[in-house]
């Protein structure tokens, strides 16, 4: 049987997208009731995207105490998906 391939090979198989950033007004809405975080000057956390709008957003942190966070729409910060291993 001949070989498909003449020599080895890598093949490198990742997610596009698992850890972009959340930026434009259709990644927030796609990430609406998804877990983010957030790093700015004043550190990071993560929660629960609850809203957003143009100039912000507001997020659900902790588990037993649930608290609501408004947080600014700046090039300062940077929102991602926050990844649990």
């Amino acid at each position: 049987m001949p070989y498909l391939f003449p020599d080895d090979y890598v093949l490198n198989v990742s997610s596009s997208g698992l850890d972009r950033p959340v930026v434009s007004d259709d990644d927030f809405r796609r990430a609406l009731g998804t877990e983010i975080e957030v790093c700015s000057k004043e550190g990071k956390i993560h929660g629960i995207l609850k809203e957003y709008s143009a100039q912000d957003f507001t997020i659900v942190t902790g588990d037993k105490n649930p608290k609501d966070k408004t947080i600014s729409r700046n090039n300062k910060t940077k929102v991602q998906p926050y990844i649990r291993f």
